[in-house]
């Protein structure tokens, strides 16, 4: 049995390369359902097709959205979590924002242009994990998985992973510490 089978995943940055390559392989792994997340509504029907062709059983949620507005975000959570029934286990945040190309020196790097890609690179994934986790706990379904060889690539990501990673660890440490307290505490009570 797969440890996939039966979650529920959210993926951001899905409509190609990694973020797609993970959604086909969740799928395949037999998840329940699977919401990927993107801005272009082309390739993101076409990264619907390709998942729904490797598993036809696995339910495919697409949601065309710019993770720069705090607004989509709301509205990709939302959505993800009415789909599902309030469930989700997984989150993959894997949208990112280069800037413009080539990349200007800083003091012509425009300001918005700025702003996009530390909304997109760094605050994004930071609300899309304190709106998601509320869920997660109160479902008790969480994994959260960090390997090795992704360290570098995410730190090159200015900062995206900031100390999200040291955060989520300690959020979820301080919960199963929590919910033994309140265990105990109704076992005395």
């Amino acid at each position: 049995m797969s440890r996939l089978q039966g979650k529920y995943a959210l993926i951001t940055g899905a409509s190609q390369g990694l973020g797609l390559q993970l959604a086909i392989e969740f799928a395949r792994q037999r998840t329940t359902g699977v919401a990927i997340v993107a801005r272009g509504a082309e390739l993101l029907q076409k990264a619907h097709d390709l998942i729904r062709e490797a598993a036809p059983e696995t339910k495919v949620l697409t949601i065309v959205a710019d993770l720069s507005q705090p607004q989509d975000i709301e509205r990709i959570v939302a959505t993800t979590l009415n789909e599902f029934e309030g469930h989700l286990d997984i989150l993959v945040n894997n949208a990112s924002e280069l800037g413009p190309s080539p990349m200007p020196f800083l003091l012509d790097y425009p300001l918005e242009d700025f702003h996009n890609v530390l909304n997109t690179n760094l605050i994004a994934p930071f609300l899309l994990i304190k709106k998601v986790l509320p869920a997660m706990i109160r479902k008790r379904r969480f994994d959260y998985q960090c390997h090795q060889r992704c360290r570098h690539y995410r730190l090159s990501r200015l900062g995206r992973v900031w100390n999200l990673e040291v955060w989520t660890r300690r959020t979820v440490a301080n919960l199963g510490s929590r919910t033994r307290r309140e265990q105990g505490s109704r076992q005395l009570g």
